[in-house]
């Protein structure tokens, strides 16, 4: 069963390197990068930490809600999302790295929990 994974299957974007995310604690590096038609994804709860350029460039990628479960959040992981308005950052989070939102011009608001201790350069540029 690829619960989670149908939209990335039917587009053609589907890589056989994510299929197997629900069941590991992170992303693959790289996992979606640059899949230009998500819009959307289910992060599962398994997740601890979202890797490097997971989701750089995904130029579709709306919103987003990352799981409690997420505690890091590296570098260039949605850089260059530009259609990006909304994401749920939670209490989990402690660091958020260089360029992760990076040329996210399009956020109405964000809010940075307090649990964020390390936020890297131009993690918001």
């Amino acid at each position: 069963m690829r619960t989670g994974y149908s939209i990335i299957e039917q587009s053609g974007l589907f890589t056989t390197s994510c299929y197997e995310w629900r069941n590991k604690a992170e992303a693959d590096k790289l996992c979606f990068r640059e899949c230009k038609s998500l819009a959307s994804i289910e992060i599962p709860n398994s997740a601890t930490r979202i890797d490097e350029a997971a989701f750089k460039g995904c130029l579709s990628l709306a919103s987003i809600e990352i799981p409690t479960s997420v505690m890091s959040i590296d570098e260039d992981a949605f850089r260059e999302c530009t259609s990006l308005k909304s994401i749920v950052i939670p209490d989990s989070v402690t660091t958020i790295d260089d360029r992760a939102f990076d040329r996210c011009a399009t956020f109405a608001a964000i809010v940075i929990p307090n649990s964020v201790t390390t936020i890297g350069d131009a993690a918001f540029r």
